[in-house]
């Protein structure tokens, strides 16, 4: 079972398909298993065999993970929350957890412009390049163990001094903070272009997020207000 996900998630990660040998190679496991593996998998939808001989995700997984997400209890409770602070303020509002060493998107609401990668449901994300991956860096002990050479150490702590990360360069804007306590495995941000961002003023989109942050942590906690 635990190669059989490895295999996935490589498959996942590839981006274009592979081959068999660079499977085998990358999973450090022998051929013949991960060719059982890719037929037991093929049999179910799971995976795809194209341009002869390599291999790519099929669309199984996205038709169960679409399923989890759609149930998500927090991501349930989270959408109301979400969507109006979207709609007061103009700007798009995320709602991430850990995965790993990335950070996926669980649920967003979003205003009418084109979206980018990293607000789309389901979307895994560099922790480097977003301003909910640097407060998981910031809050995660083990974030040196992930990423060893990702942030420098003082920008690190002045995240976690001000409880809040952000994402300046660019066109896009992202302001994110971490929910619960302890180690977090949510977080919050808030993102738009820079000419909206700018207009309305980093303090009062911090008190915003702060606000919205304060709301899902009952979420969190299962005393939804």
């Amino acid at each position: 079972m635990n190669n059989g996900l490895r295999l996935l998630e490589t498959l996942a990660g590839q981006g274009r398909p592979a081959t068999l040998a660079s499977l085998a190679q990358e999973l450090d496991l022998p051929r013949s298993h991960v060719h059982r593996l890719l037929q037991s998998w093929k049999a179910v939808g799971y995976v795809q065999q194209v341009e002869g001989k390599r291999y790519a995700i099929d669309l199984g997984p996205l038709v169960l993970s679409n399923s989890l997400l759609a149930s998500h209890p927090i991501r349930l409770a989270a959408l109301p929350i979400l969507q109006e602070a979207s709609n007061r303020t103009g700007d798009d509002w995320i709602l991430c957890a850990s995965h790993g060493d990335r950070i996926i998107t669980l649920a967003g609401a979003y205003v009418g412009r084109p979206l980018h990668a990293g607000v789309i449901p389901g979307h895994r994300m560099d922790p480097t390049r977003t301003a909910t991956g640097r407060c998981r860096l910031a809050f995660d002990p083990t974030f040196e163990e992930l990423h060893p050479r990702a942030l420098d150490l003082q920008e690190l702590e002045e995240i976690r001094d001000r409880g809040f990360a952000k994402k300046i360069p660019g066109d896009i804007l992202g302001f994110a903070a971490p929910l619960g306590e302890g180690v977090p495995a949510y977080f919050i941000g808030t993102s738009g272009s820079r000419e909206s961002m700018e207009a309305r003023g980093e303090r009062s989109i911090v008190a915003d997020l702060l606000q919205q942050r304060h709301r899902l942590n009952h979420v969190i906690q299962g005393d939804v207000p």
